[in-house]
């Protein structure tokens, strides 16, 4: 048997045809497989041809067939059973990170066992306001600050950061957070196992905040390398959603506040009213902007945007269980 992998890849795909080759190049030398790591594709009953094209390209990937799209969880956590790396990263298909990246990230691990995840600076092309996925959990003082758009003083006062850090309120060195995107995140491997994985609660979106704070509570500290970059392609990662608003990610993070984070049924209104509050002060903005004279189209596309998301949470339901978090794994 081959020598044991500093790291595993785990790449969850799903109709990832146009998006998978730029994802595994930036992994590559030369067309070379990544030095010291293994690369797991479990793909989620793709309709394209992701799967040959895999197979056909990238010999050195192990792929797995799933017999359903099972969601980003159940897909990860399955070919998490695969890894035989010492360290886990989960990697988006629409995600691009260079080998030596990943290398310094396994490197960081290593050198600080209090280190229970680890990501790059992940940034959002075509952003003109570059928002990382990573930031504060998400209480209602940080949604409201994120929601209102008052976050964007947080990199003169940082006590105004929300759920969302933006590029600017991360410098040189390592930070710790609360939570980093599952879009590129390396954990070790034994914390995983510990831990349990991902939550399968949702289809997608919140697991990876969940699973952060999950760390946090059990006293291992989540952090972002700010000498590492990575870039994710918004929507990249499934296709034919073009020009939808997905409202899962407020929604699921209404649930994970109730089921993780609230004390009563009380406390999850008032974090929802709250949330609100922030989006319909955004949705003000907006809507004064274009009374300027500024660009109208733009910012209709924003009104219909916060429109929807805060139709979205207005809907959705309590949470029915209440699950505080572990100080242990």
């Amino acid at each position: 048997m081959s020598a044991r992998p500093d790291v595993s890849i785990v790449i969850v795909t799903y109709n990832s045809l146009g998006v998978i080759g730029s994802c595994l190049d930036a992994l590559t030398r030369d067309g070379a497989p990544p030095v010291g790591a293994e690369v797991i594709v479990i793909d989620n009953l793709s309709a394209d041809d992701t799967v040959e094209m895999l197979r056909a390209r990238y010999p050195w990937v192990r792929v797995v067939e799933n017999d359903s799209n099972a969601g980003f969880s159940r897909a990860v956590n399955l070919a998490a059973t695969h890894a035989r790396g010492r360290h886990l990263l989960l990697l988006n298909p629409d995600a691009r990170i260079s080998a030596e990246g990943v290398a310094r990230l396994s490197a960081l691990l290593d050198a600080d066992p209090s280190i229970g995840a680890a990501a790059p600076v992940l940034e959002n092309e075509g952003e003109e306001v570059v928002i990382l996925a990573a930031g504060h959990a998400p209480t209602m003082t940080k949604m409201f600050l994120h929601q209102s758009g008052l976050s964007r003083l947080g990199r003169r006062w940082s006590i105004l950061e929300g759920h969302y850090l933006f590029a600017a309120d991360v410098r040189d060195g390592v930070r710790d957070v609360d939570w980093v995107s599952g879009g590129c995140l390396m954990v070790p491997v034994d914390t995983w196992r510990r831990a349990g994985g991902l939550t399968d609660r949702w289809f997608m979106y919140a697991e990876d905040v969940e699973f952060c704070l999950r760390l946090r509570a059990a006293g291992l500290r989540v952090v972002i390398d700010a000498g590492e970059r990575a870039h994710h392609a918004l929507g990249g990662s499934s296709s034919g959603v073009e020009g939808a608003v997905n409202t899962a990610w407020i929604v699921n993070l209404f649930d994970l506040y109730g089921w993780r984070m609230a004390r009563s049924d009380r406390q999850q209104r008032l974090w929802r009213a709250i949330v609100l509050a922030g989006m319909h002060g955004r949705l003000w903005w907006f809507r004064a902007s274009t009374l300027r004279g500024r660009d109208r189209q733009a910012a209709a596309a924003q009104i219909r945007r916060f429109g929807i998301y805060a139709s979205a949470l207005r809907r959705a339901p309590l949470t029915s269980d209440r699950e505080p978090f572990s100080r242990s794994l």
